[in-house]
């Protein structure tokens, strides 16, 4: 979780930015371990940041706002139904894309990023992130199982960022 009060809040997969040091092998420090099971990041010069693996591997997302504010459970509720109909609502419109090729994604303070890797904007591709400007409030991760919106018997739980306060986002798959 993240509590946050007039920043930039980015969403993208930290190999858009993060360098080779950082990537490293599960040390038992309590890293969140990677997709592959075997990849932690540890960015030692950020304040916060979320970072989960999307539970499927690589991809890419989309981000959805709306400018009435919701609560976590409402949030997790307005995915689903997003993912069902396909990005199609009257309240929320799409505002961004993200990229994922690490398997992994997160929510990062964009003056952060830009502090340690200065040249983001210009050398990275806006269809691999989403800034969110002027976010006022807590960021979530969170875990949904969409195993009923397949016809296998596969069952599937994605991860998700969602984020409550002046503007309300979510994102989905």
């Amino acid at each position: 979780m993240i509590v946050t009060k007039d920043r930039e809040i980015i969403i993208t997969d930290p190999c858009y930015f993060a360098k080779d040091k950082d990537w490293c092998s599960n040390d038992g420090l309590g890293f969140f371990i990677g997709n592959d099971g075997n990849c932690a990041i540890n960015l030692p010069e950020f304040s916060d940041y979320i970072w989960l693996n999307t539970g499927f591997g690589d991809g890419s997302g989309r981000v959805f706002e709306s400018d009435k504010p919701c609560n976590q459970y409402e949030l997790e509720e307005k995915i689903i139904s997003l993912r069902k109909h396909d990005g199609q609502d009257r309240v929320y419109k799409e505002i961004g894309k993200f990229g994922v090729d690490s398997g992994t994604f997160g929510v990062f303070f964009y003056d952060e990023v830009l502090k340690y890797y200065p040249d983001f904007a210009m050398e990275i591709g806006s269809w691999c992130y989403t800034i969110l400007k002027d976010f006022e409030g807590t960021v979530y991760a969170t875990s949904i199982d969409d195993s009923d919106e397949r016809e296998s018997e596969l069952e599937y739980c994605y991860n998700y960022l969602i984020g409550s306060g002046n503007k309300s986002f979510c994102t989905i798959w």
